[in-house]
């Protein structure tokens, strides 16, 4: 029969055998090793696990900075591109069409309601000591229109809009009305120019030779 260790209740057929398995697995020496190991192992783990935690927190803040920054970059090249130097929203298709010298152009207007020619009385615009740069002259008129003039040394999107000469006119045009007249179920305002349909109305930049023709019925 063996020698047994009185810790593990193991078998031995030596003394030389019981205290080599003593100093090798009962020793304090070996236990305190152990419990340092395991220690020095999960202090190891949570480093690591700090260290990805960390790092995921700089890529998240990277990229929400970077995300905040190409924002920014595409907001400023927006406005760069649809802003004109006097600072008024111009699309560049819109721009395209203001010039940049002074201008003397003459659209024709033509207003009907119900089927009535409207009159466009002359020298809208005119007077002793204003001149409007939309205006209109004792011209002779061509089939009823009335040739707008549009006398300008520094032409803007906005005084160049149809809508403008309505306002020095002092008379409603939108796209719902044309002075008291305003779309209903059955009747609606409509408006062509050079004879093809258009719905900027009073949005619309005029330029020089334009038929423009409004109707509402």
């Amino acid at each position: 029969m063996g020698i047994k260790c009185d810790k593990c209740d193991g078998e031995f057929g030596s003394a030389q055998a019981l205290e080599q398995h003593s100093q090798a697995k009962h020793s304090e020496n070996k236990i305190v090793s152990e419990k340092v190991l395991q220690r020095m192992e999960k202090k190891e783990e949570r480093r690591v696990e700090k260290a990805a935690g960390t790092k995921s927190a700089k890529q998240g803040k990277f990229l929400k900075y970077g995300i905040f920054l190409v924002v920014i970059i595409a907001v400023g090249y927006g406005v760069t591109q649809f802003t004109s130097p006097s600072g008024n929203a111009v699309a560049p298709a819109i721009s395209a069409k203001i010039p940049t010298g002074p201008i003397h152009w003459h659209p024709m207007l033509t207003i009907k309601i119900n089927g009535q020619q409207q009159d466009i009385p002359p020298e809208i615009g005119l007077g002793p000591t204003v001149h409007q740069p939309v205006h209109t002259h004792e011209d002779e008129l061509v089939n009823g229109a009335r040739l707008i003039h549009l006398e300008n040394n520094r032409p803007t999107l906005e005084n160049m809009k149809l809508g403008f000469f309505f306002q020095v006119w002092n008379k409603k045009f939108n796209k719902e009305c044309i002075f008291d007249s305003c779309n209903t179920a059955d009747k609606k305002i409509k408006m062509t120019v050079n004879g093809k349909e258009n719905m900027d109305f009073e949005n619309y930049i005029m330029a020089d030779g334009d038929n423009i023709i409004i109707e509402y019925g």
